[in-house]
């Protein structure tokens, strides 16, 4: 579990560093979270850094993620007081994520464009 004593001492990282999917606390996710860390987006690495496990995501690197009819999930999605990019299968079978209009399921990853 994320404490926040510890979390200062977690690196920041862009999004390519962290896994494409973890658990945490009975949800898998898909992108990244703010459960228990102060309203700091984290997730799990790819590589540990310097002994981390997990760091802070840059949100500017996180990228645009997708339903697979090609929603584009909002960013961040609000859920229970949580804020996650990306989808969690929170309180439910499958992934998720909001998008206009309702709830989309399942999703695939697409990089923001820069305009």
């Amino acid at each position: 579990m994320l404490v926040s004593s510890v979390a200062s001492a977690q690196p920041e990282v862009h999004y390519e560093s962290c896994k494409s999917t973890f658990n945490y606390l009975a949800a898998q996710y898909q992108g990244t979270t703010d459960k228990n860390n102060s309203g700091s987006q984290w997730c799990y690495l790819k590589q540990s850094i310097e002994g981390a496990t997990w760091g802070h995501v840059r949100t500017e690197t996180i990228p645009e993620f997708k339903t697979v009819t090609g929603k584009a999930c909002k960013a961040p999605s609000e859920y229970q007081g949580e804020k996650f990019y990306g989808c969690t299968t929170q309180n439910h079978t499958v992934p998720w994520c909001y998008v206009e209009g309702g709830v989309g399921k399942s999703v695939n990853q697409k990089r923001r464009q820069r305009f």
